[in-house]
């Protein structure tokens, strides 16, 4: 049976909280029925147990506790039935506080770039969500990052962040055959590289993975926007 999970990998889950996490199975494009009664377990970076738990219709509920070891490394393990199959589904997930869960950057706040696009009635966040969320696991994957508490913050991470999700729109807008919007997430891209190479000088001077200077805040005032064909 070639089965397939329709989930979002990785899993962020928000330290000192409790949330239900959901598995999703499907042949093809047909939900399978996740039977009653499987196992979930979370572990930490360090392969330690962090919760527990027994699944019901596909779900579960996962309490993280607060002082649980934070950023990536972290793993779910499912241990279900699927069709009378017994299977195993292991994701990677990040142990994250509230304030990153969601990202920082909104559509109003992207109005500079895009002009009244932003402020209409269509919703964008999933393109500006899976952006933020693209950082935050390049971010517990940089060695020399990862472990820097200080650049863990929406406050730190806002300009790279801000200029991925712009260069992840200019995709999407050119996603239907306009190659001038493609040409500008490249640009946008760029100048996203080279701001998250400004995190690394600034939090890790020497290289050893640890932040050793002083968290600067960014805000929009340290903000140039290019000018838009939309």
């Amino acid at each position: 049976m070639a089965l397939s999970v329709d989930q979002s990998s990785p899993a962020f889950l928000v330290r000192g909280a409790t949330q239900v996490r959901d598995l999703s199975v499907l042949d093809g494009l047909t939900a399978k029925t996740v039977a009653d009664g499987g196992t979930y377990t979370l572990y930490d970076r360090d392969g330690n147990e962090v919760d527990s738990g027994t699944t019901s219709d596909g779900s579960v509920a996962v309490e993280v506790p607060a002082d649980a070891t934070f950023g990536g490394g972290a793993w779910e393990v499912w241990d279900v039935t699927v069709g009378g199959e017994a299977r195993r589904y292991r994701f990677p997930a990040y142990l994250v506080d509230t304030d990153l869960r969601d990202t920082p950057v909104t559509q109003p706040q992207l109005s500079g770039v895009f002009g009244a696009r932003m402020t209409g009635t269509v919703s964008y966040q999933t393109v500006i969500l899976l952006s933020w969320r693209g950082l935050l696991s390049d971010l517990a994957r940089d060695g020399r990052l990862q472990g820097s508490a200080e650049v863990w913050s929406p406050v730190v991470l806002w300009k790279c962040a801000f200029r991925r999700t712009v260069a992840a729109l200019y995709r999407y807008f050119g996603s239907s055959g306009q190659p001038d919007l493609v040409a500008l997430a490249v640009q946008w891209e760029q100048f996203a590289a080279e701001e998250y190479e400004r995190l690394r000088v600034r939090y890790d001077t020497d290289g050893d993975g640890d932040a050793d200077t002083t968290a600067e805040r960014l805000g929009s005032a340290d903000n140039t926007f290019a000018a838009s064909p939309l």
